[in-house]
């Protein structure tokens, strides 16, 4: 009994000093953003956006950051590759899975973006496509979003949240060659123009029904219809293309919904999207390294 009594009187003394029984838990850290949230809806049908890459590039000449969006993994291999080989461009990377790219200046502001999912592809650029980051050591966290044409003229929309670091690539050095040394008592002479300066983005062929014409300089693309089905426009375009001396790049990629073809000539490069448009079919030419200077009329001869 004594023993009992004891033991009550110690449990009570333990109780009343505000001992705590055991300690608390540690608070829970915070779960680190994902890396990519958001949809992409294109020509009716709605892709997941789980994966992002966020790297410098060059838009135009201009330092630029790429923040490139996916359904799917993205191969960084292959976009190290492009970014390496083309001196800091993307412009050789294709993509054929559901996927955005929104290129941004150095500063923030969204430019202009391109889409593609299942052989239907959207570039836009203009106050219907937002887009914001911040970089804080070496990582960029941002969001960006394009709306719906009032008009109806865009099929496509998409809004996503990213957080990512900012991946940067070596470039290219362009090779380097010993200076010739200049014939005494000859004037210097202009260094020859490259390859692709000589064409013009207004002398590549068009369908002879071509309608809705145009010339998209901001994006270096040009787009038109027809009202030819897409495999008959695809291939008039490969003989036209042909006889102007433009090779393929590539297997051509003509099937029962779009046709895909690339094409080079010297430095200039072009990838041209013909895909079923109601009864006839559309054109998109996504062109690197043209002219695009307005054309001038030819002298009238007296």
């Amino acid at each position: 009994m004594t023993m009992k009594l004891s033991t009550v009187l110690l449990l009570v003394l333990c109780l009343g000093s505000g001992l705590p029984a055991q300690e608390a838990a540690p608070a829970k850290a915070a779960d680190p953003p994902k890396p990519c949230e958001g949809t992409l809806k294109l020509d009716g049908k709605t892709y997941k956006l789980e994966h992002v890459l966020i790297y410098e590039t060059k838009a135009f000449d201009e330092e630029a950051i790429a923040v490139l969006l996916s359904e799917k993994a993205i191969p960084i291999d292959k976009l190290k590759k492009s970014l390496t080989e083309g001196n800091g461009s993307d412009d050789s990377l294709f993509l054929f899975q559901p996927h955005v790219k929104v290129t941004f200046t150095p500063g923030g502001k969204s430019q202009f973006c391109n889409a593609w999912a299942d052989n239907f592809s959207l570039s836009v650029s203009g106050t219907k496509l937002t887009g914001e980051f911040e970089i804080k050591e070496g990582r960029i966290t941002g969001k960006t979003a394009l709306a719906n044409d009032d008009d109806g003229g865009s099929k496509g929309t998409f809004a996503a949240t990213f957080s990512a670091p900012l991946l940067v690539f070596p470039r290219k050095a362009p090779p380097t060659k010993p200076a010739e040394p200049k014939p005494p008592g000859k004037p210097d002479e202009k260094p020859k123009a490259a390859a692709g300066e000589a064409i013009n983005v207004h002398d590549l062929p068009l369908p002879k029904d071509a309608t809705q014409v145009e010339y998209k300089k901001i994006v270096q693309q040009l787009t038109c219809r027809s009202a030819t089905d897409h495999k008959g426009v695809a291939k008039f375009l490969t003989e036209q293309l042909a006889a102007q001396g433009w090779r393929a790049a590539g297997s051509d990629l003509v099937g029962p919904v779009s046709a895909i073809l690339r094409r080079e000539r010297g430095e200039a490069e072009l990838t041209l999207f013909v895909k079923p448009d109601g009864t006839g079919s559309k054109v998109t030419v996504m062109t690197k390294g043209l002219s695009w200077e307005p054309k001038k009329p030819a002298p009238k001869e007296e």
